[in-house]
């Protein structure tokens, strides 16, 4: 089981190979071990991102707590992907209808104005 952190304020990264978070982004942390008891190393649950962090800015998940992924997550992941699909398919099936509509409108016009 991986540890689960809950930043508990924003943090800027100062320098390469830090990680920025935002107050309430989720962050598993994969080495606690890295040369200073005050930074910790971990991934961001929300883009992904990997780097070095202050553990004064997190507090630890309980093991109870940490048996499901926070269910914001998946309901945005779940959202965002039917929303694409749904504006994907009515943009191309209006670029497809506005086509056939302006291919009917200059063959109409073709055949009109043909020498």
């Amino acid at each position: 089981m991986y540890n689960l952190v809950l930043a508990l304020y924003d943090y800027t990264a100062q320098c390469e190979g830090e990680l920025t978070f935002k107050k309430g982004e989720y962050i598993e942390v994969t080495n606690k071990n890295i040369g200073s008891d005050a930074w910790w190393e971990g991934k961001t649950l929300s883009t992904g991102m990997t780097g070095q962090f202050p553990k004064a800015y997190v507090k630890e998940i309980e093991q109870q707590q940490q048996q499901q992924p926070p269910p914001v997550l998946f309901l945005f992941s779940f959202y965002f992907h039917f929303i694409f699909i749904f504006f994907n398919f009515s943009f191309s099936f209006f670029i497809s209808h506005f086509l056939q509509e302006l291919l009917e409108v200059l063959s109409f016009f073709l055949l009109f104005f043909d020498p």
